[in-house]
């Protein structure tokens, strides 16, 4: 049985619309749909709010009706909080593409400005539920040792001096094979070629094996030149191509092009975060 809240089959959709203009019982619908009378009569309360005849209803596609009747929950269009929140949604989205941001950050803003607004679960919520609708996915299909992404992290991390007692800052470098997750990362100096291509080397140690193709993201260190399907590479990752991996660079993806490098940048948060 499923619960209200929970989004129905589109052709039970289209069956409950039709028996809600039948003026059958609530209970005669839920047996000829299989759903609960809590689901029949969550459904049927947004219908009677639109208030719109039959045609209307049949007229619509399987998108519109999604939107209509699942997209939106019931009550959400006649409360005045969701409309102010619904206005800010795009520009909180955008927000939280920032590196650090968090929705609990945006959710104290929120309330900053709107006190009356709505809770952190119910903001959360909304919040989450406007991004899966906004944002395209492609899923990926790996095969084992098939290929190694790396980058570095975003942010710097540092290690004390014990000699000299200060902090230094340092380069992380994370290398991660997607079919199977098995991270490798390791402090380094800066992000030179000399040190990058050191780096690649100690993975391929780490993994004891050398994949069919790295892929990294747009690096000043390995690409001279980016371009969508034949980028320039620096002459020291040409030369380490035509002695280690075969298809050393393949393509180089851009980020916000692709999810492809996810795996390797959320890699990378992760280890950001842990040495804090």
């Amino acid at each position: 049985m499923l619960r209200p809240n929970k989004p129905i089959d589109m052709h039970k959709l289209r069956l409950l619309v039709r028996l809600f203009f039948q003026e059958i019982s609530g209970r005669q619908a839920a047996h000829l749909t299989g759903l609960s009378r809590n689901t029949v009569r969550l459904y049927w309360t947004r219908i009677k709010e639109l208030n719109w005849p039959e045609e209307r209803w049949d007229a619509l596609s399987d998108l519109e009706l999604n939107r209509l009747l699942i997209s939106t929950k019931i009550g959400e269009s006649n409360d005045p909080r969701y409309q102010v929140l619904k206005a800010l949604l795009p520009s909180i989205a955008k927000e939280l593409r920032r590196p650090r941001m968090t929705i609990a950050r945006q959710w104290d803003q929120y309330r900053k400005h709107h006190p009356d607004g709505f809770g952190k679960t119910a903001f959360t919520k909304h919040v989450q539920q406007f991004r899966q609708r906004h944002t395209g996915y492609m899923v990926q299909h790996y095969t084992p040792g098939d290929k190694l992404m790396v980058d570095y992290t975003g942010d710097k991390l540092h290690y004390l001096d014990k000699e000299t007692g200060e902090y230094v800052a340092c380069e992380v470098f994370v290398a991660i094979l997607p079919y199977s997750q098995y991270t490798y990362c390791e402090a380094q100096r800066n992000q030179k070629q000399e040190t990058f291509i050191e780096s690649c080397e100690n993975a391929f140690h780490f993994y004891q094996g050398v994949p069919l193709a790295v892929i990294p993201d747009n690096l000043k260190s390995a690409v001279v030149k980016t371009n969508r399907y034949e980028p320039k590479i620096t002459r020291p990752i040409m030369l380490l191509l035509n002695t280690t991996v075969p298809l050393f660079f393949q393509r180089v993806w851009r980020s916000r092009e692709t999810r492809l490098l996810l795996k390797v940048q959320l890699s990378c948060s992760i280890k950001a975060f842990t040495s804090m």
